[in-house]
């Protein structure tokens, strides 16, 4: 078994794409609007139904050549596994994402002891660094 980068690269090329193909890119962001769309946060925590949703949905999302569309309509196994190592990769991205966006927002927020040290005359702190917690 491969690595989880290795099996992104193959699963990308199984589909018929380049490794940085604008058309994967394209069909990415397709995926991921579509999760935020329907609130699926992660793969593993979606229903059954809201992953079957998903791969349907992420079939029919543009990007993909005719040869590899129809043999994802047929069911290949071989190509619906490689798309679902595609989509769970998509989620991944989409979180970390989010979670580094929710870190740098946390960083940019005042801290509440700059107010005091402004209040008592003194300069507050400049090598300290705020601190962010994700959960």
């Amino acid at each position: 078994m491969g690595t989880p980068k290795n099996l992104v690269q193959n699963s990308k090329a199984d589909l018929g794409w380049d490794t940085r193909d604008a058309d994967y890119t394209t069909w990415g962001n397709a995926v991921k609007d579509y999760c935020a769309r329907h609130e699926i946060k992660s793969l593993s925590g979606a229903s059954d139904s809201e992953k079957a949703a998903l791969v349907e949905a992420a079939r029919g999302f543009t990007g993909f050549n005719p040869a590899i569309r129809a043999c994802l309509a047929a069911g290949s196994d071989f190509h619906k596994k490689a798309l679902e190592a595609l989509l769970q990769d998509c989620m991944k991205k989409r979180s970390e994402t989010a979670e580094n966006l929710a870190v740098k927002r946390a960083l940019k927020r005042p801290r509440p002891d700059e107010d005091e040290a402004d209040g008592d005359g003194e300069e507050p702190d400049v090598g300290e660094q705020n601190t962010a917690v994700v959960f």
